[in-house]
Order: C-alpha cells, then structure tokens, then sequence
C-alpha cells in the first residue's frame, strides 16, 4: 500500500514491522453475560453443563480461549479470546449458541442482552464489527447488563 501512495526507500520494512508490532493487536478480547435459570433438582449442574460447552470451543492451536464466570445468579459471564475480530465474533456466536442450546434442551431458559443489543443496532443500520467495538467501549465505561443503557450507551460510542 506504501507502495501504491508512491513511498519508497529502506525505512518501509522496518516502518511496517513496528507497524504491525504496535497497531494490530495480538489478540482479541470479547465478553458479555448471560442471564441462565432453571428450575430442576440438578440445576447447578445443567448450568455448569452449558459453561463448559462453551468453554470446551477453546482451541490452543488456533489461539482461542474460552472462559465462562459465575457473577451472581442468575448472571454468567464469557470471556473469549481470539486472533483476530472475525474469528472472535464467530466463536462469541458459537459460545453462546451452545449454552443457549443446554439450557433449552434442559429446559431451562437463557438470554444475552450482548445479543440483543448487537441485533438492535445491526437493524439500525450498524455494522457488526463496528457495533461490537463501541459496545465494548461502553461496557468499559461503565454501562451495566441493561438492555436500554446498553443500547443507548453504544450508540453513544457510535456517535463520537
């Protein structure tokens, strides 16, 4: 691309190298929670159940690492590492599908107010990669689990 803007010289490949080093990240990070509920006996373990299908999605060899946290019933958090965003978004969607899955197939019940605020903003308009961005940069401002304060604190985020 240095290339193409008509830059030339030996400074290019040691100007990309730091480029590279110190602009695209080495990995990652995706969190979000999960509300889990069920009524049964074993309930404890369904739940843990649904938390380590989603955790058994790491994979060392592809750099990906999927943890799940206990925040206060019935509040369950993922964090999910990942090379790059595409990858983290597929593996966010396949985390939180496989839980969904145990806990309906045990009859219990889960939601993600990650999921539903990504789906409100891409139906505004908003690209994923770019929603998620200013979702996370919300959260870590401090927007809380609400759908409503979410929402309007990443569309906050969008706007600046």
């Amino acid at each position: 691309a240095l290339d193409n803007a008509g830059f030339e010289g030996e400074w290019m490949a040691p100007f990309i190298e730091i480029a590279v080093e110190n602009i695209i990240p080495p990995f990652v990070e995706v969190r979000g929670t999960l509300t889990l509920s069920i009524n049964v006996t074993d309930g404890v373990s369904v739940i843990r159940g649904a938390l380590e299908a989603a955790e058994s999605l790491s994979n060392e060899a592809e750099e990906i690492d999927v943890k799940c946290f206990y925040d206060g019933a019935p509040t369950y958090r993922i964090e999910l590492k990942a090379p790059d965003f595409k990858v983290a978004e597929s593996m966010w969607e396949q985390a939180t599908q496989a839980v969904v899955d145990h806990m309906v197939s045990a009859g219990g019940e889960a939601g993600s107010v990650g999921a539903d605020a990504m789906s409100a903003l891409v139906n505004l308009g908003y690209g994923r990669a770019e929603a998620h961005a200013a979702m996370q940069r919300a959260r870590a401002a401090g927007a809380g689990d609400d759908l409503s304060a979410l929402i309007a604190a990443t569309l906050q985020e969008l706007g600046q």
